[in-house]
């Protein structure tokens, strides 16, 4: 995961993921998206969309589009559904994957780069979770556990899924149960409020107004997790010290599977699969660099009298 060294601003200050989408894969740097559960990619060809990464859907041999327009497009931030590869780092795949294929997104410049990986999946929608990357994920026994860790840290940024990396904390996690009534609209359960934000330097920013945040959850109540972060400067008493009382359901929500290794991630881009081993100088501009080319073994071959 990719996270901005500081915020500034009216600047781009989401976190982005390496997603790789389509045959042979393009990476996709698409913005995480704690608030929504949509997966989508700016196209190659899409209108004021921003970010270095955009999807080329001529290049992918598995891309499908149903010409159906998304369903919650706006003038300013429209694409189509279409289905295609989907898949982190080679190692987890889903074929087939469901996602929009962004043609317009000048309504979000500051805010979503690339495309979306939203991450929530909202409890009270049983479409929108079935239909989502991670379940899809879960139920082809990709990953261990239903769970996706994210370190905001720009020191150490990362997104786990299918488990909780036991290298980022030390001891034993205290999980808290929150409270299942919903929020005053009746659209989530798991809500808290945000007061604001803590700084490394202690400073505190407070957000003002009552803003209130949702914790996803499936078929399990949320919870909070609490532990030493790995590093810290704690006795070992301290960090020895294990919770006084076990929430409900937690033999069936907090059993997580430990992983045993981390896997190595081994994938060939659409950038190195498709273009070409020889070399080509650039026309009208002596002296630099040869370029390699896409399809040019594709091209047919001149006949000369």
């Amino acid at each position: 995961m990719n996270v901005p060294p500081y915020l500034l601003d009216g600047e781009f200050n989401s976190a982005t993921v390496p997603t790789l989408i389509g045959t042979p894969p393009q990476e996709i740097n698409l913005t995480v998206g704690v608030y929504t559960g949509l997966l989508a990619a700016y196209g190659y060809d899409c209108v004021l969309c921003a970010g270095p990464t955009l999807f080329d859907s001529s290049l992918s041999s598995t891309f499908n589009s149903s010409n159906t327009t998304w369903s919650s497009a706006i003038p300013s931030f429209n694409g189509t559904d279409v289905n295609d590869t989907v898949s982190f780092g080679g190692l987890f795949d889903v074929a087939d994957q469901g996602l929009v294929y962004i043609n317009d997104g000048s309504k979000y410049p500051s805010i979503i780069w690339n495309g979306l990986l939203g991450l929530f999946l909202n409890p009270l929608n049983a479409s929108s979770i079935s239909e989502h990357l991670f379940t899809h994920l879960y139920q082809s026994s990709s990953i261990l556990n239903p769970v996706i860790g994210m370190r905001f840290d720009p020191a150490n940024p990362k997104l786990t899924i299918g488990a909780l990396d036991p290298n980022d904390y030390e001891g034993t996690i205290n999980w808290v149960e929150m409270s299942q009534h919903p929020d005053p609209n009746g659209d989530y359960y798991n809500t808290f409020s945000v007061d604001g934000v803590k700084g490394y330097n202690g400073t505190f920013l407070p957000f003002g107004g009552n803003l209130t945040a949702a914790l996803d959850s499936y078929s399990c109540p949320g919870y909070y997790g609490f532990a030493f972060p790995s590093g810290a400067n704690r006795t070992q008493a301290q960090i020895s010290q294990t919770p006084t009382s076990t929430p409900t359901n937690s033999a069936q929500c907090l059993s997580l599977i430990t992983p045993t290794s981390t896997p190595t991630a081994s994938v060939v881009l659409a950038s190195a699969a498709l273009s070409s081993s020889k070399k080509y100088n650039v026309y009208g501009q002596p002296g630099s660099e040869p370029v390699s080319l896409f399809g040019v073994g594709d091209m047919p071959q001149m006949v000369w009298n």
